[in-house]
């Protein structure tokens, strides 16, 4: 049973990151990407881990996020973007997946100390 909730969760989150990922794409907005900022009390304290692999990933020397012709791409923008989608894609998922799971067997650890 608590398997099939924590792939549930972990279902959901992933849905929901993808839904952000397309919400942001589709948009014509460049600070669209501030959508992932949703992501920081949904996935706390997990997320956290965001902000030093972001600093790792600096998008200013890999690729720069203007195209030629001086517009914004969202595609190109790795710091913004990519490392997001990508950071609460896996680690956000698994988060959540796990979140259940560990629940479980605190709840269970607590039952045998005072049983």
């Amino acid at each position: 049973m608590i398997k099939k909730i924590a792939i549930t969760f972990g279902v959901l989150h992933l849905s929901f990151v993808i839904f952000m990922a397309y919400v942001i794409v589709t948009s014509s907005d460049p600070v669209a990407v501030n959508a992932w900022l949703l992501f920081i009390p949904l996935d706390f304290p997990i997320s956290l881990g965001m902000f030093p692999v972001s600093y790792i990933f600096d998008g200013n020397w890999l690729l720069s996020s203007i195209d030629e012709n001086g517009n914004y791409n969202m595609f190109r923008d790795i710091n913004n973007f990519w490392v997001p989608a990508i950071y609460t894609g896996i680690v956000g998922t698994a988060w959540w997946y796990y979140l259940p799971i560990l629940f479980h067997k605190f709840v269970l650890l607590i039952k045998t100390k005072k049983g």
